[in-house]
Parts: C-alpha cells; sequence; structure tokens
C-alpha cells in the first residue's frame, strides 16, 4: 500500500499524469514565493477536506454528494485565501484571482470523489498528502527553474546577472512549453519502468 500512496508523487502525479491543476500551476509557476504559497494552500485544502470527507460520509446523502463537497471545498479555500491576505498581503495581491480558484481546483473533487468517500481517514490523510505532494513538487520545480532562469533569482536571492537571464522564461508561453517537457519526461519514466518490469 505505501508504494501506491508514493505513486501520487510521481507515477500518478495529479498534474503531469492526471492533468489535474493546469490554471494554478501556468499561472503562478513564474515566481517561487507564490507558487510555494499555493502549493501550501492547495495541499492544506485536500488535506483537511479529505479527512473531513472521509469521517462524514456515512452521513452525505448520494444525492447532495456534490454539492456537500463542493460546500466543504469552498468554505476550506476561503480560510487558506484569508490567511495567505493576512500574512502575505503584497503576494496576495500579485497573485490576483488564482487564490479564489483554489476551490475549483480539479484535484480537489477528484481526489474526494475516489479516495475520501470511499475510504478510511488514515486512507484519505496519506493519499491527499502524497497528491499534494505531487502538485506540490511540479509548480515549485517549475517555478524554480523559471524564476532563476527569468529573473536570476531564487525566492527573491540574486544568483545570476540580469545581463545574463532571459526574460522569455517569465512568459505564459515558457510556462506552457515547460510543463509539457515535464509531462513527455513523466511519460518516458512510467513507459520505460513497465517496459524494465515487463522483461522481469
Amino acid at each position: 500500500m505505501k508504494k501506491s500512496y508514493l505513486d501520487n508523487i510521481i507515477l500518478k502525479n495529479p498534474v503531469l499524469v492526471q492533468s489535474l491543476g493546469f490554471v494554478s500551476i501556468l499561472a503562478l509557476s513564474n515566481s517561487l514565493k507564490p507558487a510555494m504559497i499555493m502549493a501550501l494552500a492547495v495541499t492544506f485544502v485536500l488535506v483537511v477536506s479529505s479527512v473531513i470527507v472521509s469521517l462524514l460520509k456515512s452521513l452525505i446523502d448520494e444525492k447532495f454528494e456534490m454539492l456537500i463537497l463542493m460546500v466543504i471545498v469552498a468554505t476550506l479555500s476561503t480560510i487558506a485565501e484569508m490567511t495567505i491576505k493576512f500574512i502575505y498581503p503584497l503576494t496576495f495581491e500579485s497573485m490576483g484571482i488564482f487564490t479564489s480558484l483554489i476551490s475549483v481546483n480539479s484535484i480537489m473533487l477528484i481526489r474526494l470523489q475516489k479516495n475520501a468517500m470511499i475510504s478510511g481517514v488514515v486512507s484519505s490523510l496519506i493519499d491527499s498528502i502524497t497528491t499534494g505532494l505531487g502538485y506540490t513538487l511540479v509548480i515549485v520545480v517549475l517555478a524554480l527553474i523559471r524564476e532563476l532562469i527569468g529573473n536570476g533569482t531564487i525566492y527573491g536571492l540574486r544568483f545570476i546577472s540580469r545581463e545574463f537571464t532571459i526574460k522569455t522564461f517569465n512568459e505564459p508561453m515558457m510556462g506552457f512549453i515547460l510543463l509539457a517537457l515535464f509531462i513527455a519526461l513523466s511519460n518516458w519514466y512510467t513507459i520505460s519502468k513497465k517496459l524494465r518490469e515487463a522483461r522481469k
């Protein structure tokens, strides 16, 4: 079971394999700080909502399942958004409307329906944490590359002189290109792993 949970980080990564959460990944991956804040917010909402749903699943009527899940996620997303605004007011402003879109992140409802609604609390907790780590891995690595090459900085600290930076990495187009490369690498790794296992 441990192996299947860890698969959420690489082999079943919610972004690279399941194609979820693209909007926030592409919008906030040009700088490390907002990327890390979004990753923490998404993971928080995912973990807490998964535990709540797992605890209450026997009380949730199937007819109202989607509505109840959306209310839980929206409530936690509002809490996350207000926390970000209070702790990081300047970064919150730069993140624009994307903090408000946590509640409609496709990762949330998919994991709640496929795991939390049918699994125990411990299983839901581990699944949501590893799924959050998978999302975090992608947005943080993408932001690290784009900020370093595009601005010459990492979390605002300069590592490369301005004249050696490539401003194109700050553009949304580069986010699409890098994400596509990440997906291609993920697919290559997954296929290679399956072929190696088939030969054994």
